[in-house]
């Protein structure tokens, strides 16, 4: 009995992968996976606020850099500076932050791009309809001393 129970599933193990064309039931139900038991999702600590927005003025001027090219230079030793200094608050004797891992810097990344197109660009009234002046966007930043504008170098 044992050998032919065996067979029958392994039968049914053959045809799961060409695909079922015979029914016999014994060899259908070696095909069906369990459902696998719902995991409980569990919410990433937030990335702190000063760290989200500092990378959004980052990345905002960079989109600035890339939009007008040849007329400035992105500030790496400016955002050097303010990273290390957000690193030396937060990472206190060598002990990691519950919020430093992958899942919280996604979802800090979500918010810099809603930052950077939301408030950034709806500043200067962006329409995708219409070519954007990145370089006026970036002259203006760095006029007004912004903190986008730090991160600017004119050439």
């Amino acid at each position: 009995m044992s050998g032919v129970g065996g067979a029958v599933g392994m039968i049914g193990a053959a045809r799961c992968a060409k695909g079922v064309t015979v029914g016999a039931l014994f060899a259908l139900a070696a095909c069906v996976q369990p459902e696998p038991a719902p995991q409980k999702v569990v919410k990433a600590p937030p990335v702190p606020s000063d760290f989200t927005t500092t990378y959004a003025e980052a990345q905002s001027a960079l989109a600035v850099v890339k939009g007008c090219p040849g007329a400035f230079k992105f500030n790496e030793a400016g955002f050097e500076t303010a990273w290390a200094s957000l690193r030396r608050k937060y990472v206190l004797g060598g002990k990691v932050p519950a919020w430093d891992n992958q899942a919280s810097y996604e979802e800090a990344a979500q918010k810099t791009v809603e930052m950077v197109y939301g408030d950034f660009l709806g500043r200067y009234n962006y329409q995708a309809h219409r070519p954007f002046d990145w370089c006026r966007a970036g002259k203006t930043e760095i006029a007004e001393r912004t903190a986008i504008g730090k991160y600017l170098i004119p050439r």
